[in-house]
């Protein structure tokens, strides 16, 4: 029940249901499950098959798995990889441009692997075109800081872009202003500080209008070299000069300020890429100490600025782990270091060592989740794999079964958060990049070959099998391991929907059962290929749906309250909710038209509307109750919203009930 007083929206009270029965359903509802598949040659690449349906299982499967909802693990935020300005370059000046971002980003593209993560560089990267933000290591200004100088482009090769973005000494900014200060659109593109950031502006606001969930996190190789320590300050190794710690948090600020002035959200910021590695190009040292104190600096300037961005502890191996957990005791033994936790939302990952007694790296993340929470006591921190990369191809099905074994199952068991290879997209040869040699062999989920055609790797699959179906804020769940040589991840997403994926590492096809209550899916995995089924999208009705005798397949009632949210079931079903998880939000709401002067009343309408018989009532005194007549129609898995007269003065009270009958 919903109660209205003179000129204000009173808190909700409550909800009068009531439900009368006259003969049983018998029309079942969603019985299936979508099923994508990819087979060991990616000739079948996360493609659309058949659906699957409930029906009986033949007792001869090699796993069968019971997903629960309500075995919650970890939270998922995302799967995706690095907008590397070298990606963004090669994807935003192909011809099959738009093919390659829909592809990319678009979840609803059969072709494509939805993904949902990106991560982006502050300033050059290893694979970017040119330096940016970095004096030239030579020449007039012999690497000396000179006050007349603030910013060098040097471009690299065959990928230079001509015109304003040639290898120009842009001496407009004095030192101590911020390159991402005052800008505006023009700037983007005339300015070459910030020609480097051009083409992930672009992919990436383009990848946004086919995906609105994408999550941006930023993070530097090195600082300017101004700031940094030393006579001759370099772009490779040495460290932050303690004294800059300040303005180099104003230079985070300025980029996020940047992106957002071209519409896109940073959500995280990376305090730095590998700060044990001194000797990548660009890189820069930094301890654990250096770092907690840099992100008191991020939490003062972002919140001055009303900024809401968080902070990632962490960037590289996990035989690293002794590094984030001194820097969350750190922060933990000063009052501004607690302030600033509030921001820090976890640790990200690189996959690049193995343990020396051969064990997977990858469960030290898992162990050192559980000492946050155990001995450092700090709850709440996620971790992610934010960085991972191959070299040669070796095959379709050789790439799937390391990139699944070494990185993508154990980094989930251990609560990964989210995963993130390493380029979108590279060429044949793994370029473009700074520095040429074996060791920046690197292939892009998307290869650029010779003759200009786009081939899409093994990984980009896998990223594909979770990122196409799991959405914002869905979790993984406790049904999930290995058996029989068939790995199985069970996850649930926000509207109630299971997903599972499937991959089996067997030289013969494997029959799986998935159980839902009383009914089964049973399906044979081929040899080598991944699978995912999605149950019951976007709720669990069918599940509730009745046989001709009147009674729920699973043997609960209609009037019977599941999940305990003082929904019946049948009215779960008649408002097109999930029966199985409890409802945050009301079902019946009141909205405030401000411009009108009137409210709205809305209710979600169920897939099946012409099985049920939707009433809403008012009353100024819930005894005497009048219909408020549909002024629109009720169609299938919609939101209905129903204008109410707004109170005349002295009118009182009122009050507004939805009945539901079942026909």
């Amino acid at each position: 029940m919903i109660v209205l007083k003179k000129y204000a929206l009173i808190t909700i009270l409550g909800f009068f249901f009531i439900l009368s029965f006259a003969h049983a359903l018998t029309t079942p509802i969603r019985g299936s499950a979508s099923y994508w598949k990819t087979d060991k040659f990616g000739s079948i690449f996360v493609e659309k098959q058949s659906d699957l349906h409930f029906g009986t299982a033949s007792g001869n499967s090699y796993l069968t798995i019971h997903p629960n909802p309500s075995n919650k693990k970890q939270e998922i935020d995302g799967f995706g990889g690095s907008m590397t300005h070298a990606s963004a370059y090669l994807i935003n000046n192909h011809s099959l441009r738009d093919s390659i971002i829909k592809k990319l980003f678009d979840p609803l593209y059969e072709g494509g692997i939805g993904a949902n993560f990106v991560r982006i560089p502050i300033g050059t990267s290893d694979y970017s075109l040119n330096w940016a933000i970095i004096p030239p290591p030579a020449g007039p200004y012999g690497g000396q800081n000179d006050l007349s100088h603030t910013f060098d482009i040097h471009p690299v090769g065959a990928y230079a872009p001509a015109g304003p973005f040639s290898a120009q000494d842009d001496q407009s900014r004095p030192l101590g202003i911020s390159p991402f200060a005052d800008l505006n659109s023009e700037d983007l593109y005339t300015n070459p500080v910030h020609a480097i950031d051009k083409d992930i502006i672009e992919v990436i606001k383009d990848g946004l209008s086919y995906n609105p969930h994408l999550r941006l996190i930023a993070v530097p190789w090195s600082a300017p070299t101004r700031w940094k320590t030393g006579v001759n300050p370099s772009f490779v190794g040495g460290s932050l000069n303690p004294q800059y710690e300040d303005e180099y948090a104003d230079y985070f600020a300025d980029f996020v300020e940047f992106y957002l002035g071209h519409g896109l959200y940073i959500w995280a910021i990376s305090i730095q890429n590998e700060p044990l590695n001194t000797e990548n190009t660009p890189s820069m040292g930094m301890d654990s100490i250096q770092a907690a104190r840099i992100a008191i600096e991020l939490d003062k300037e972002f919140t001055a600025r009303g900024l809401d961005t968080k902070i990632i502890a962490f960037e590289h191996n996990m035989e690293d782990d002794d590094y984030p957990r001194q820097f969350f005791k750190e922060l933990k033994s000063s009052q501004d270091g607690l302030l600033a936790l509030d921001r820090v939302v976890g640790t990200g990952w690189h996959v690049y060592d193995e343990d020396q007694d051969g064990d997977n790296e990858i469960d030290r993340m898992g162990d050192f989740q559980n000492e946050l929470r155990s001995t450092i006591g700090i709850e709440g921190m996620k971790s992610w794999i934010t960085e991972r990369t191959g070299s040669n191809p070796i095959s379709f099905s050789g790439d799937a079964w390391w990139f699944w074994e070494k990185v993508t199952y154990p980094s989930l068991i251990n609560e990964a958060s989210g995963i993130l290879w390493w380029n979108f997209m590279l060429d044949e040869e793994g370029g473009p990049n700074l520095v040429n040699g074996d060791i920046y062999r690197s292939r892009g989920m998307f290869q650029l070959n010779a003759d200009n055609s786009i081939s899409i790797t093994a990984e980009a699959a896998i990223i594909g099998h979770f990122s196409k179906f799991l959405k914002p804020g869905s979790y993984m769940l406790s049904e999930s391991g290995m058996t029989q040589n068939i790995y199985y991840l069970s996850f649930v997403n926000p509207d109630g929907s299971i997903v599972v994926v499937l991959r089996s590492h067997n030289w013969q096809s494997r029959k799986v059962e998935v159980q839902m209550h009383s009914k089964s899916i049973e399906l044979t995995l081929d040899p080598n290929s991944f699978a995912t089924l999605i149950f019951d999208q976007p709720g669990y009705s069918g599940w509730l749906s009745q046989t001709s005798n009147g009674l729920f397949e699973n043997n609960l009632g209609k009037q019977d309250d599941l999940d305990g949210d003082g929904l019946s079931n049948l009215l779960e079903y008649a408002l097109d909710t999930n029966p199985m998880l409890a409802n945050k939000e009301p079902p019946l709401s009141l909205n405030y038209e401000e411009s009108l002067g009137t409210y709205d009343l809305s209710f979600y309408v169920g897939q099946y509307p012409e099985q049920m018989n939707y009433t809403l009532k008012t009353s100024p005194d819930l005894n005497i109750w009048e219909t408020v007549p549909f002024t629109g129609n009720l169609i299938p898995g919609t939101h209905y919203t129903q204008p109410v007269d707004s109170l005349e003065a002295g009118e009182g009270t009122r009050f507004f009930k939805l009945r539901v009958n079942e026909l």
